[in-house]
């Protein structure tokens, strides 16, 4: 199992998508386990793990999520087992975060290598 860096903290005020050249390419990995941590979230703001074989918009896909209920801090796990997801890991892994107001989060990746 290594770790990956997807995204170090930052601070967004509006919905944005991950920009290309911070795409993590995890086409040596084959399940991947996503460590969502946000000091400030505001309610109903989401983020959403997207893949695709290819670093082009239109072929990003969901694979998992982590959507508020309620403000304030918070720190979720995310589990995508390539073999048993409706949507697997493809090369290229990015988040699309939708919000109205202000967070700060990081998001770090647990990657088990390919055979």
């Amino acid at each position: 199992m290594e770790t990956l860096l997807l995204q170090d903290w930052l601070t967004i005020g509006k919905s944005t998508t991950q920009g290309a050249p911070s795409y993590l390419d995890v086409s040596n990995y084959q399940d991947l386990v996503f460590y969502f941590d946000a000091k400030q979230m505001p309610a109903f703001a989401g983020v959403a793990y997207e893949t695709a074989p290819e670093a082009e918009d239109s072929s990003f896909q969901t694979m998992a999520s982590v959507n508020a209920a309620t403000a304030g801090p918070l720190s979720q796990t995310s589990i995508v087992l390539g073999r048993y997801a409706l949507i697997p890991p493809a090369k290229y892994v990015r988040w699309l975060c939708s919000t109205s107001d202000v967070m700060t989060f990081r998001i770090w990746i647990a990657a088990y290598r390919l055979p």
